[in-house]
């Protein structure tokens, strides 16, 4: 079991925060975006510009198959951890619906908010958690110790 260690949790916990941050002030300005276009046909002019108001942000306008979308990534947002935006299907009509769309973003901004709060409410416990995870391993350690005597591990450790 590897030990943790306060500064390196510390640290994830506020790359979590980072993100969140920053997945908000994308969906944010989306919503601004898309409700200059309601109704339009949706295209390329929208991603345009919503990279004008995140210049900071690389964004990508992307029609596949029956799937319009933007994707945004940089300024602390990995490729892998992009945010994709759909703005509609070519089946619905291809025009931009801004309620629903904002509708939706609306929704996830709440959840990310919340998850901000968690976030900054762990880090103010993560030293007592770090000292608790040091007990616990130190008592299955033990465990272990104890259990190998009897050559029990395989029944008694199976979930542990």
């Amino acid at each position: 079991m590897k030990k943790l260690v306060a500064e390196e949790v510390r640290q994830k916990i506020q790359e979590g925060i980072d993100y969140t941050e920053r997945a908000i002030e994308v969906r944010e300005a989306v919503a601004e975006i898309v409700s200059k276009y309601e109704g339009k046909k949706i295209s390329k002019r929208i991603g345009t510009a919503l990279a004008g108001i995140l210049p900071s942000y690389t964004v990508v306008y992307r029609h596949q198959y029956n799937l319009c979308q933007l994707l945004v990534w940089g300024n602390g947002i990995e490729w892998k951890d992009r945010i994709s935006i759909l703005l509609g299907y070519d089946s619905e009509g291809g025009y931009v619906n801004s309620e629903k769309i904002v509708g939706n973003y609306n929704r996830n901004v709440f959840l990310e908010r919340e998850r901000l709060g968690k976030f900054r409410e762990a880090l103010e416990r993560i030293g007592s958690w770090v000292t608790q995870s040091h007990k616990i391993a130190k008592e299955i350690e033990a465990l272990k110790k104890d259990v190998s005597a009897y050559n029990l591990q395989h029944i008694i450790l199976k979930e542990v």
